[in-house]
């Protein structure tokens, strides 16, 4: 008689002999080592091909370190789109989740918005891929990964980041105190390069292990958000200080003020996110911290500082010029721009070869501004709906005594809009809310465990012929 064995999450069985499931055959009667199946491989190298998308300058930059740019090595989105694929080959089964209908709506709104731009506003198709994949890609790959269940480790993803953080806090050190950039800023290729790397004072932002200081301080506001969990369990509060200490810093040296508020606004819903509060408006905190931003903008203007540091609002008035100008391109455009986009992009950082059809000469800087312009009203309404659902996919899972890394996401994924106001976007926000969706594992009534029935000579003797009294 065959023997069915499946360490499947979703309750899929296969024969023992099935290339899918396992590399080798087991040894009777014990469990399976997760890295001999092919699942537990490619859990494996999921957990590790997701952190170059968080940490967007770690590959090229041991690539610069061991071939000098000559020999380019990207692990970028179609690497890791087609380990999801691959993913769901094995599986052959995808779950409905609250991402879903989300991600359709945007999915077929892109669609849209590209046939508009490639027939009536000239933009190639691969410019509009670009833009598309910057945008919009790993929020798409999340709700695909929350459908495939997949749950890789939450404990080697933690240190994964932690390990990352560990690395991208001595380049920040070293930056900072020699004020020179240390690393690589640009490939020789040119195809990667690191943006925004002064600040106005012409002091070294430390970037780190990121194509900017905003990633880089973003990413020191989620592993702070991480180092506020630990602490709300007294016996990890030291660990927890240590982090936010270190996460602190690292917001610090990039001198972007919006990582600092970032951080602070992190801190608080960490401490906020608690059953018992459960009643009360957190749903409503990345509104609440998008009106903090508001607010802010507004001392800037009534109390504009031209201090020497961080209290330096030149920057600040430079956006609303900016602000100001793109809107007025916005109210220039027709009605079918305004509603299927125009394609100007923010032109501040425009490589070469990009050959972008329409761009404006500097950052535009605000999330609703950069995808109205772009993409459309029609592409901005699914957007921002994708990314209310995925807040709430992070708060679901923080709030019911969630674990740190799950409490830390949602921490930190209230501040979306405080971030979004200064900036088009950061690829950091949502990776976090990707690794989130990897890590959801099947329901446990859809487990078959990960062994083998064991099997012994004498018990079968036994059955056929029992011992007598």
């Amino acid at each position: 008689m065959a023997i069915d064995y499946s360490d499947s999450d979703d309750g899929s069985r296969y024969r023992l002999s099935n290339w899918r499931t396992s590399a080798t055959i087991p040894s009777v009667g014990r469990t399976l080592p997760s890295l001999a199946t092919l699942p537990g491989f490619l859990r494996l190298a999921i957990a590790f091909a997701v952190i170059p998308l968080l940490v967007d300058g770690l590959v090229p930059q041991l690539e610069m370190a061991a071939f000098g740019g000559n020999i380019p090595i990207r692990i970028n989105f179609y690497a890791f789109a087609g380990l999801l694929v691959l993913w769901g080959l094995i599986r052959e089964k995808f779950y409905s989740s609250a991402l879903s209908a989300p991600a359709l709506s945007l999915t077929l709104f892109l669609v849209v918005d590209a046939i508009y731009l490639i027939a009536n506003v000239g933009v190639s198709a691969g410019e509009i891929l670009r833009a598309s994949l910057a945008a919009f890609a790993i929020l798409l790959f999340a709700s695909v990964a929350l459908s495939l269940r997949i749950g890789i480790s939450e404990k080697l993803i933690v240190r994964l980041i932690l390990l990352m953080l560990l690395a991208n806090f001595v380049v920040q050190v070293m930056q900072f105190e020699t004020n020179t950039p240390i690393l690589s800023e640009q490939s020789k290729d040119q195809n990667w390069r690191v943006d925004s790397d002064k600040y106005i004072d012409g002091t070294q932002r430390a970037f780190g292990l990121f194509s900017n200081g905003l990633d880089a301080g973003v990413f020191c506001a989620f592993t702070g958000a991480l180092g506020a969990a630990y602490c709300r369990k007294r016996s990890r509060v030291p660990a927890g200080v240590a982090i936010m200490a270190i996460s602190a810093f690292g917001c610090y040296a990039t001198f972007t003020r919006v990582t600092l508020i970032a951080l602070i606004a992190a801190w608080v819903s960490v401490f906020l996110l608690k059953p018992r509060f459960r009643k009360s408006p957190i749903r409503l905190l990345p509104l609440i911290w998008g009106g903090v931003a508001v607010l802010l903008l507004g001392i800037a203007v009534i109390y504009p500082s031209l201090g020497n540091g961080l209290d330096n609002s030149t920057s600040t008035l430079v956006r609303l010029h900016a602000w100001y100008v793109s809107f007025q391109r916005f109210s220039a455009s027709s009605l079918s721009e305004k509603l299927l986009g125009s394609g100007t992009a923010s032109g501040l950082h425009v490589r070469p070869g990009q050959d972008l059809t329409r761009y404006l000469p500097f950052s535009i800087d605000n999330l609703l501004i950069s995808q109205s312009l772009y993409f459309g009203l029609m592409a901005l309404i699914p957007s921002l709906f994708f990314i209310w659902k995925a807040w709430r996919f992070l708060l679901s899972r923080a709030i019911n005594d969630g674990s740190p890394f799950e409490i830390a996401a949602a921490g930190f994924g209230s501040t979306i809009f405080l971030l979004g106001m200064y900036n088009n976007g950061s690829s950091v926000w949502t990776s976090i809310v990707l690794i989130s969706a990897l890590c959801v594992r099947a329901p446990e009534s859809a487990r078959i465990p990960n062994t083998i029935p064991s099997y012994s000579l004498d018990s079968q003797i036994s059955k056929v012929c029992p011992a007598r009294e």
